[in-house]
This record gives C-alpha cells, structure tokens and sequence, in this order.
C-alpha cells in the first residue's frame, strides 16, 4: 500500500544522451477518500533542464481511465501531462507508459500497479469505570481505528484531572486497579494507537465506595442488648465487635454481620468480662468496631451503665454454675443489689 510513488521508465541511448520517463503520484485524503495527483516527465542523463531535447516519435499509455498521448519535442525535465483522479482508501490503479525518445527505434516504456492506503487518522477511544471499595475495573473500547490495525491498548489511572500523576497501567482492553483508598476520588483515561496516531478517551472521574461506618450506638445499661446501626456503602463483608477503648480489649468477639443493623445479644462469659472493666465506676466507655472487607476499621464510642440487673453473681445448681442475682429489701420492697468488698482500704465491686 502506498500514499505516494515516484516511477521511472527504461533508459534508452536516443542517439547520444539517456532518455527516459519519470511518473510521479501523491496521495491527498478527505475522510477516506483519495484525490491522487499525477505527473509524467522528460528526463536526460546530463545536459541543461529545459535546454536539451531531442525529436519525439511518440508518447502514449493510460493512467487509471487517463489516456496518454503526446506529439512534441522531448526537452529535458519538461512535464509531458498530468491530472487527478478520486479513489477510495485500500482501492487500486494502474498506469502504464511507451515514448520513443528521438525515433520509433527507441522504446522506453513501464507499467505500474499501485493499491493505495487507507486514510489513517487518529483512533476513537471510549472508557469506561466501575468502582469497587478499595479498587476500580475499567475496560476500554476502540469505535474507530482510524483506518489503520490497533496496535496496542492502555488504560491509566491517576490522582489529578489533569493526568499527570499516573499511579497505575492496565495493559489490554480491560482490567482492575487494586490496592486504592476507600472514598478517594481518582481519573482514568484509556489510549490505543494505529501505529501511526495514538487517541485517547476522555477523562473519566470515579470515586472508590466510603468504608462502613457505625450510625447509631446508644448507651445501655449493663447487661442489656446493644442494637448497633451502620451503613455499608460498598456492600463488602462485614464484622462488628466490642472493644476497650484502648482499641486492644476484645470485650464481645467479633460477629458477622450484614445489611445495615446488628444487635448484640452478650453472653455470660461477655458480660463477665464487661463487668471486670468498671473498677470502683458504676460506667465504662466503650467502642463498637466496625470492620469492612477485614481491613477498615471505625468505630463509635457509648457507655455503658451498672444499674438494674446487672447479673453479677454465681451460683451452683445442679453441679453446674449459674450466674444469680442479689437482692436487698428497702422499705419493704426487694431490689437488686450489687455485692462489694474491701481490699487494701479501697471498695471494688465483686463478682
């Protein structure tokens, strides 16, 4: 394939000097149609341009539909005809050419087949993104090569809508970016190119899913059910637990949770462990951590209270513990009681 070409004719002695014919064609393009511009010239090996001649004998052939017919002198670099035809991009033509430089004796003559090239342009790119938690697929599309077979597909991501900080390639039509902050705003921009241009996609802003967070936590009271709300906006698995706030003490182990609540129904050995925290306090803080994709943590912080019942003592039945509650009558009416002891002159609550 070609855009343009520069042909010669054989050589020939006619009588002293070498004479043949030059056929010259360019390519200019309106979409994918070709407008080719042709020329054909006298040639001398040495003498003067437009001063050396010799007698023609005759000069025809055809370019594409043109007919070739020419009855003057051959002088030097002089053009002997010309003209322009249309043609689609990848079609083909022909030309061919007989002169007789100086007498019918002398035959200097070719022909020619010619397939000409697409118009080749800039491609079109297309891409498109879909977020994840901490990770975005993107895939691209090419809507037009541009007359010319893709040769290679990339897809970029980067922090700035300018695309200058460029924090990871995709290799091929699509692909995953892995790795990302939750909630981070990022750019992703795709480009093919034909081997001659490379075009790009437009800029596609995405933001990657917030982690889940905790809504709603109330205080309770010691002993009671937590009902925790929270909200997951990548729909990632979930764990929900209740730690110290020094974020190291498991006081409930963490549960699986999903949808949007959770209540925490505290076991014995949960409520033990919770009511050892209080010291000579009748509250403690507390956090309930919420953990996305086993990765991202938040939390919301309550309190929670020693008053009613609190189910602090043990009792054995049956060769079995229990866990049993202390009453103490005040002005006639029995109410729950909470046991205390005295250890080194300070009063600690007893379980």
């Amino acid at each position: 394939m070609a855009k343009s070409a520069t042909v010669t004719t054989n050589k020939v002695a006619a009588p002293s000097k070498k004479w043949w014919c030059e056929l010259k064609w360019t390519a200019s393009y309106s979409g994918n149609t070709a407008t080719i511009s042709w020329n054909i010239y006298a040639r001398c090996e040495g003498g003067t341009s437009g001063e050396t001649w010799v007698g023609n004998w005759g000069f025809s052939g055809k370019v594409k539909d043109t007919n070739l017919s020419y009855s003057g002198d051959f002088i030097k670099d002089k053009k002997l005809a010309s003209g322009s035809f249309t043609i689609s991009g990848g079609s083909s033509f022909s030309a061919n050419i007989t002169a007789h430089p100086y007498s019918g004796s002398y035959t200097s003559s070719g022909s020619w087949n010619w397939t000409v090239d697409n118009n080749v342009v800039t491609p079109t790119i297309t891409c498109s993104v879909t977020r994840g938690l901490n990770t975005i697929s993107a895939s691209m599309s090419v809507t037009n090569t541009g007359g010319a077979s893709i040769v290679d597909r990339y897809i970029d991501l980067f922090t700035d809508s300018g695309c200058t900080n460029k924090i990871g390639t995709i290799t091929g039509a699509s692909g995953t970016f892995s790795g990302l902050n939750p909630n981070t705003t990022y750019y992703a921009r795709a480009n093919a190119s034909n081997g001659t241009y490379r075009g790009y996609s437009s800029v596609q802003t995405i933001k990657t899913y917030d982690i889940a967070r905790i809504t709603s936590a109330p205080n309770i009271n010691h002993g009671a059910n937590l009902a925790v709300t929270y909200s997951n906006p990548s729909g990632a698995a979930l764990q929900i637990g209740v730690f110290k706030t020094d974020a190291m003490t498991s006081l409930a182990a963490y549960r699986v949770c999903s949808g949007s609540s959770y209540t925490f129904t505290f076991t014995e050995a949960e409520l033990d462990n919770i009511y050892k925290q209080y010291g000579s306090s009748n509250s403690l803080t507390v956090r309930v951590y919420i953990k996305t994709a086993n990765n991202y943590l938040a939390y919301a912080t309550l309190t929670i209270t020693l008053t009613g019942d609190q189910r602090t003592m043990r009792l054995k039945t049956n060769n079995s513990w229990h866990r049993g509650k202390c009453f103490i009558k005040v002005n006639g009416t029995w109410c729950k009681a909470v046991v205390w002891e005295k250890i080194n002159d300070t009063w600690h609550r007893a379980i």
